[in-house]
């Protein structure tokens, strides 16, 4: 397995989380392209500085073959932010004792409003009051996110991202177009 590693340098001009944004989008965009070139999700993402405040300033992005990395051509892809960021070499995983974690999409509980209004309009007869008194109040956990832009809608949303360790290292390796576990494809932790 290859990886290379990303840290993004924030300015006052482009804080973090806004870095955040455009790197990522673009992340997403060259994984989409791995993914047409190769059938499947080629490329996972780690976060090394993960915690529920944020992602941190480091991304580590993980294939099984280098030449995956070499054609995703990532500082290619990033260029346009090559003042907000460093790339280093396409390098093989060290030689250490390593973890493996999965970072999967996660997909918030709308609020009990959200769900009262979706099941009085599938449920002919149900007013929204009504169905608010049997809703759950929902519960959702503190995950760091970026938010992203779907190019084909237009649609801007927030892309939650949960860390799960994993007691063994998955061989079935696929990803997302976002990077992250597919039917528990893991990542080295380190």
């Amino acid at each position: 397995m290859y990886y290379q590693e990303i840290t993004l340098k924030p300015t006052e001009e482009i804080p973090l989380f806004k870095l955040w944004t455009k790197v990522y989008m673009q992340l997403h965009l060259t994984f989409k392209t791995i993914t047409k070139i190769y059938g499947k999700g080629e490329i996972g993402i780690a976060f090394p500085e993960y915690s529920s405040k944020g992602f941190g300033r480091k991304i580590r992005l993980f294939a099984n073959d280098g030449e995956v990395l070499a054609t995703a051509s990532i500082l290619h892809a990033l260029d346009i932010y090559a003042d907000y960021v460093t790339i280093t070499e396409i390098q093989p995983l060290p030689d250490k004792p390593l973890k493996y974690i999965m970072y999967c999409r996660y997909h918030p509980d709308g609020s009990p409003g959200q769900k009262a209004r979706r099941f009085a309009k599938r449920h002919e007869g149900v007013t929204v009051e009504e169905a608010l008194t049997f809703m759950k109040p929902h519960e959702n956990k503190a995950l760091p996110y970026t938010q992203m832009c779907s190019k084909t809608t237009n649609h801007r949303f927030k892309l939650f991202v949960e860390k799960r360790e994993s007691p063994i290292p998955n061989n079935s390796i696929e990803y997302t177009s976002y990077g992250l576990s597919m039917n528990g494809s893991t990542v080295p932790d380190w």
